[in-house]
């Protein structure tokens, strides 16, 4: 391990510069190239903010986090655990700048713009601040890639959902603005208790903490940040933060050769999306660990 730690080189980018107006998608693209973040501002339409929020609020209060379709979703009455996937965020994202960002980043990296969504990564989560138990519950550094196969490229579309803003008045989002391209290895002694299964090797990160200072955006109710899985971060916790956050994580994978092999191997029920439409699972029944489609739908944007 010291050796890896010995050999840590530092890439950095100005974060300013990551911090991008939804009408600049050719920047924001370029951004998520050559930084592995972009925090679009302004992405997402007035309508579709009032409603996710709304439904987040109404759907997620005494809610630590889980699976968007299970959380957002309506099960049905009965003994046996059928959701109605609600896709509502799905479709925000789908039809703001975001996607056209996301698929152009993609036939950069890979040659495609198509890509898959799997339903048990699609994240919703509730933080509340000041609570005694935030030190358990608080995800320490990581990076996303850690869950997927080397062969994948994906990213994670991070949607705050309430309040206005997140990072100052909510708890946020913490990065180590490195351009990072590899994956550093996980911590063998993880301090958490709940996430040592996706923390970072502390030699590496507090030897990068020596070098950087993090990032801790301001994020506001319809921005959208966009970053690759090799992104180093973390909850951003400060004392004056009041208000509970409630976030959304919508991850894309792109739709390579490799990736649709797999989920064939697997036998995964996945959303796949292309230019205008969406095709996944409208109805999902959880069976043991496993997650399978009962019903299918198709939407455009």
């Amino acid at each position: 391990m010291q050796d890896l730690v010995n050999s840590v080189t530092f890439s950095p980018f100005d974060p300013s510069n990551a911090v991008i107006p939804a009408t600049s998608p050719a920047r924001a693209t370029q951004s998520l190239l050559d930084n592995r973040i972009c925090q679009v501002t302004g992405a997402l339409q007035q309508a579709d903010r009032d409603t996710i929020r709304a439904r987040a609020e109404a759907k997620m209060a005494g809610v630590v986090g889980g699976t968007l379709p299970m959380i957002l979703g309506e099960r049905r009455e009965g003994p046996d655990e059928i959701f109605d996937v609600d896709v509502s965020l799905f479709l925000a994202v789908l039809r703001s700048p975001v996607w056209p960002i996301v698929r152009a980043y993609f036939k950069a990296r890979v040659g495609v713009e198509d890509a898959i969504m799997i339903p048990m990564n699609t994240l919703v989560r509730r933080f509340v601040p000041n609570e005694d138990r935030n030190e358990d519950i608080r995800i320490p550094f990581h990076q996303d890639a850690f869950g997927f196969p080397d062969t994948f490229i994906a990213v994670n579309c991070w949607v705050l959902m309430s309040p206005d803003e997140c990072g100052m008045t909510a708890p946020g989002l913490e990065f180590i603005p490195d351009r990072l391209d590899h994956m550093i290895p996980l911590e063998k002694n993880p301090a958490t208790k709940h996430y040592g299964f996706l923390e970072t090797s502390h030699e590496v990160i507090e030897r990068m903490l020596g070098h950087y200072r993090t990032w801790s955006p301001s994020i506001q109710l319809g921005d959208v940040t966009i970053f690759d899985g090799f992104a180093l971060h973390r909850t951003y916790l400060h004392p004056k933060q009041t208000r509970p956050r409630y976030s959304a994580e919508v991850r894309f994978i792109a739709k390579t050769p490799d990736v649709e092999d797999h989920m064939n191997q697997h036998r995964q029920d996945v959303f796949t999306i292309r230019k205008n439409a969406m095709h996944g699972p409208s109805a999902l029944q959880q069976v043991g660990g496993k997650v399978v489609a009962l019903s299918w739908g198709r939407w455009t944007y």
